[in-house]
């Protein structure tokens, strides 16, 4: 009777798993399969020269530089530069000249402009492209020209960028002497 027992509850549960089976096995007609894939890369970028010499500049002038400088997005992302200067430091030892919107007594102001051809040395073909102390991203007009081609925004790998630099010196000083600013061009 144990026996018999036995094998009817193992009927009746082998019964539940096949019927429990059958409940679950449907037949689609599509299944959705999701892929994870991480890129090795890195954003990175490298400058063709890290020094221009204005030379000898009067007070109150703008000069922009006759060589460019040239960057090239030497890793493997799409980039976007962001751009800032500091103030011109006197190699003498002596009075500093601050980095600012317009130039005035010892205090000169910086442009950078990403651009195939050199920009003008007039007002209106820097219209956004002072530098400041705090970085400030590309785009095609923001340190452009308005291409976004040659802008310092979106630059793809291996692809190189012209810029220049407009220096407008201080109206007045109290060194005359050699200033030194630094440019930082930077990934974002």
């Amino acid at each position: 009777m144990k026996t018999l027992t036995q094998m009817k509850l193992w009927l009746i549960g082998a019964a539940l798993v096949v019927a429990g089976f059958a409940g679950q096995a449907q037949a689609v007609t599509s299944q959705a399969l999701d892929i994870h894939v991480s890129i090795n890369a890195t954003k990175s970028l490298t400058a063709a020269t890290t020094y221009y010499d204005y030379g000898a500049l009067n007070v109150s002038v703008s000069s922009v530089s006759s060589a460019l400088a040239i960057t090239n997005n030497s890793g493997g992302l799409v980039e976007t530069y962001t751009m800032t200067a500091g103030n011109a430091v006197s190699d003498s030892g002596g009075t500093n000249w601050t980095l600012a919107a317009s130039a005035g007594s010892d205090q000169y102001a910086l442009g950078g402009q990403f651009s195939t051809a050199q920009p003008g040395n007039i007002d209106g073909s820097w219209g956004s492209d002072d530098l400041t102390s705090s970085p400030v991203a590309c785009s095609a007009t923001q340190f452009g020209n308005g291409a976004a081609g040659e802008s310092g925004a979106a630059v793809a790998p291996s692809a190189a960028r012209n810029l220049w630099l407009r220096l407008k010196t201080p109206t007045s000083v109290n060194d005359a002497g050699s200033h030194t600013a630094t440019i930082t061009v930077a990934v974002q």
